[in-house]
């Protein structure tokens, strides 16, 4: 199921007759933001050392400690996808080049990772090291993926966030910002 955990207070809420709140404070351990390169391991100067991100070579992160800032950046990054959820018409194919991550580490253990293509609105999830997949719908009929979709919601957030840690952004990272 596509449904992000907080919308079920959301909609109990909604339920009750009362306007919609702003999702409950989740509890964060950890959230980093990642600067990454699109073409990921296939660049020539490839490095022993370099680090990557689920096969994306890191520019730079930065680790975000403010609690406030923390909620921004994941409530940014998923209303973008609950936003593109409610757009049926959005079928949008590229070539998966993503220029943002974020690794958010719950204070329960539990890791979920967005791997962002905000060119043409792909994002990949992983929970716990597993990628999330659902069942994306078609006038052909379902078809089972792990690219969902997003708007562009979140990657001015994320673009001012590495900028004012001084991590390099990749070519195209702000374009359309």
């Amino acid at each position: 199921m596509r449904t992000a955990r907080w919308l079920v207070p959301l909609a109990l809420g909604m339920l009750a007759g009362c306007a919609p709140q702003e999702p409950p404070p989740e509890p964060v351990e950890t959230l980093v933001v990642y600067s990454l390169e699109p073409m990921g391991s296939e660049i020539d100067g490839v490095e022993p050392g370099d680090v990557f991100f689920h096969h994306k070579l890191v520019y730079g992160s930065v680790t975000v400690t403010d609690p406030q800032a923390q909620q921004e950046i994941l409530n940014a990054v998923r209303q973008g996808i609950e936003e593109e959820e409610q757009d049926p018409t959005v079928h949008k194919m590229c070539m998966f080049m993503p220029r943002h991550g974020v690794r958010h580490t719950a204070k329960d253990g539990r890791v979920t990772e967005w791997v962002i293509c905000f060119s043409c609105g792909d994002v990949r999830i992983w929970e716990n090291g597993q990628p999330q997949e659902w069942v994306k719908q078609h006038s052909i009929g379902g078809m089972k993926t792990n690219v969902w979709n997003t708007t562009r919601h979140a990657q001015k957030l994320l673009n001012n966030t590495l900028r004012a840690a001084g991590v390099e952004l990749a070519s195209g990272a702000d374009k359309g910002e």
